[in-house]
């Protein structure tokens, strides 16, 4: 969602909120930026909204096929340099959709789900395709910095905690999707891990430090032509948690 219309010239700052989130916890830090002497000149400013309860790969695809669209409908000949400059700035739950538009999964995010390749799995055609989108990608060719803003790469402790399971257990898929999962596991035994075995995972259990999925986005490399900004939380040694989580 653009707050202005397009501006050719000017390079995109992408805003893609946290878990449980919206697009209207940056108003107070676009309103900063756009009194800062300099910044309007050079950029505009774009927000991304998801369903944050959402298995996160799925809105991280779905980020992609969507920055890849806006391109082709601004600027189908590709002749404004400065789109192709986009700036991602993801706050905790947002920073891992950003970081899945600058990285190639390679086999990396398959191969911590499944013993068996994608193309052996006994599933409907149009299926394979979407869990191919999900878990095959390259970077985005116009994402050149991301900023992540208490982003936890590595997981966090309270998604394993009481208040994290009950809100990941009152997230509810359509029944359409639950039902082609379990047609999915049911018709390939013994192939997925316990981690997608037993449901569609969301977003809440995906943050969960010893999940294979999350530890297989930790190792994904970003290209050498982005620029990485970490905003890290270390506030105080708390009485019962101990030092920060550095989220």
């Amino acid at each position: 969602q653009m707050l202005e219309p397009y501006q050719p010239g000017k390079i995109p700052v992408v805003f893609i909120h946290g878990l449980l989130s919206d697009p209207y916890t940056w108003s107070q830090m676009v309103n900063e930026l756009l009194a800062r002497p300099g910044f309007v000149e050079r950029f505009q400013i774009w927000v991304y909204n998801y369903p944050s309860g959402k298995a996160f790969i799925s809105s991280a695809t779905k980020l992609r096929s969507d920055l890849a669209m806006l391109r082709q409908c601004l600027d189908p000949e590709r002749k404004d340099p400065a789109l192709s400059e986009t700036v991602l700035v993801g706050h905790s739950l947002g920073g891992l959709l950003a970081k899945l538009q600058v990285t190639a999964s390679h086999d990396e995010l398959w191969k911590s789900v499944a013993n068996q390749s994608l193309d052996e799995l006994n599933v409907p055609e149009q299926f394979r395709e979407e869990l191919r989108q999900y878990f095959y990608f390259d970077p985005s060719p116009d994402v050149k910095r991301v900023v992540f803003m208490g982003t936890p790469h590595r997981g966090s402790a309270y998604a394993k905690r009481c208040v994290g399971r009950l809100t990941s257990k009152l997230v509810r898929r359509p029944l359409r999707e639950r039902t082609r999962h379990q047609r999915m596991i049911a018709c390939n035994p013994g192939v997925f891990s316990k981690e997608v075995r037993d449901r569609i995972p969301t977003s809440i259990d995906l943050l969960d430090p010893d999940s294979q999925l999350l530890q297989a986005i930790n190792t994904l490399q970003v290209g050498p032509d982005v620029r990485l900004h970490s905003i890290i939380g270390d506030y105080c040694w708390r009485i019962g948690f101990g030092r920060s989580d550095l989220v």
